[in-house]
């Protein structure tokens, strides 16, 4: 496997997993409900489904491929023309679905990740589309597994982050600016912090929570005037300004602090 094939399933990923669609909303919600590690747990038990998909999506172009080699390229251009067709239908639908829902066992949060990504057959019209580009003959079977596994591990990494960022919000308010991300922060623990506009900030009033949650995700103009958004917090380059300082700051004649203790 070449590097630079390796870039490109890395970036396709990516782009699958971090696509808006029910498991962004599984995720969010249960860490919302039950916490980060919850919420994590969730993208886990989705990232098993995800390997599951890839692996299998990976043998069957390879029977496909040794049979025809003519009916994989049609295969392709048909998944691909409904890949359009589902993304077309997910711009159009700007409503949210949302239901109530109790404290979970860990287990379940484990089992609702997997099932999502399990029953959910556009996963497999997403990695046919894509893998049929890059897998060839040629590779090994600890080829195809490497494939199936960095799906899978950047599918439980992008969901763990949503996790961190959908269960804490402190890391809504400091570190999501920097990624260009938006947040919706709920209820009034951040009032009066330092916050920049990727902050969308609502009431425990569930219409507002899904308006807010709408524009976050369908929101083009709010989307793009937060990519290029400067952190109030900083731009991650303090530790190179301390070691700067500290490097041409003179210490000789600095002031020996001394304790004296009146007996």
């Amino acid at each position: 496997m070449t590097s630079t094939l390796l870039i490109q399933l890395i970036i396709t990923c990516f782009l699958g997993a971090a696509s808006p669609g029910p498991s962004l909303v599984l995720v969010s919600k249960n860490a919302i409900l039950n916490g980060k590690f919850s919420g994590s747990l969730t993208g886990f038990g989705h990232g098993i489904g995800i390997f599951i998909y890839a692996f299998l999506s990976i043998i069957s172009i390879g029977v496909i491929n040794d049979i025809n080699t003519l009916l994989i390229d049609i295969i392709t251009i048909v998944l691909v023309g409904y890949m359009l067709f589902l993304a077309f239908r997910i711009y159009k639908d700007r409503k949210a679905n949302t239901e109530n829902n109790s404290n979970k066992a860990l287990f379940q949060n484990f089992y609702d990740g997997f099932l999502i990504c399990f029953l959910n057959p556009k996963i497999t019209v997403f990695f046919f589309a894509i893998f049929s580009q890059l897998v060839s003959n040629e590779m090994t079977l600890l080829d195809k597994i490497i494939f199936a596994l960095v799906a899978s591990v950047i599918d439980f990494l992008w969901y763990t982050l949503v996790s961190f960022m959908v269960g804490n919000s402190s890391a809504g308010i400091r570190e999501a600016p920097s990624f260009g991300l938006p947040v919706v922060n709920i209820g009034t623990r951040q009032n009066e912090r330092l916050r920049a506009s990727n902050v969308i900030d609502v009431d425990f009033n569930e219409e507002k929570i899904i308006s807010a949650m709408n524009k976050s995700l369908y929101n083009e103009e709010f989307m793009y005037s937060i990519k290029s958004l400067e952190n109030p917090y900083g731009d991650g380059n303090s530790a190179d300004r301390i070691i700067r300082v500290l490097a041409e700051t003179e210490l000789e004649n600095i002031v020996q602090k001394t304790i004296k203790y009146d007996i």
